[in-house]
């Protein structure tokens, strides 16, 4: 089983049901859409928004990184690093509702397939290896779970590039299939994919404002 990248394909209706509704139907200002108050009744500030190193890993597992074939060159170390999780030396548990940081990824040993790929790049770039988020375009699933909202679920994993070849790295490998079209993603792209995520999942539990500031900061 392909293990499916929420990406945010939604529709505010429900956020903005409660606003009172204009007779005339004017078309709602771009400006005040983008601050919050077209769909809060306020604006939000630019500090209220979500900012954090997606790829960051603390000095602990930096240290654990570094006893991974420290000899080796980084294509040696990378397969080391991919061997300590397949004999879980850590763990990570399958949870498509978890989209995390490399770090809390790491640190709660859950997360979906952004999620942990966030992990392993940032991983096997302190490794000295080449590593990017890579999209495949797996056949399309829809989830229509709530009232007015939509969501598309796709796929993400990491590849790792060398003079001796392309290395896939994915949540669940032995179902990867190489056949589907795939493309490279830069970080930035990456990130905005993470931040649509956090705020679908923040906007399902009810956390409306954070759900908009994560959202917003995918455009920031």
């Amino acid at each position: 089983m392909k293990a499916p990248l929420l990406l945010s394909l939604i529709l505010f209706l429900a956020a903005c049901s409660s606003l009172p509704f204009k007779k005339d139907k004017a078309e709602i200002d771009l400006t005040s859409a983008l601050s919050g108050e077209a769909i809060l009744g306020y604006p939000v500030s630019l500090n209220e928004l979500p900012s954090e190193d997606l790829l960051w890993l603390s000095p602990e597992v930096r240290d654990f990184l570094a006893t991974l074939a420290p000899d080796s060159d980084s294509r040696h170390r990378l397969a080391a690093l991919i061997r300590a999780f397949e004999e879980r030396e850590f763990l990570v548990q399958y949870d498509e509702n978890s989209t995390l940081s490399a770090m809390e990824t790491y640190r709660q040993e859950r997360g979906n397939c952004l999620a942990f790929t966030l992990m392993m790049v940032a991983m096997a770039r302190e490794l000295g290896a080449e590593a990017y988020f890579n999209q495949v375009e797996v056949p399309p699933v829809w989830s229509h779970d709530e009232a007015e909202t939509f969501v598309l679920y796709r796929h993400i994993n990491m590849v790792s590039e060398s003079l001796r070849g392309r290395r896939v790295v994915d949540f669940n490998l032995a179902a990867y299939d190489p056949v589907y079209k795939q493309f490279e993603l830069d970080d930035t792209t990456a990130f905005s994919l993470y931040y649509s995520n956090r705020g679908i999942e923040l906007m399902r539990a009810g956390e409306r404002k954070q759900a908009f500031c994560t959202c917003e900061r995918r455009w920031r």
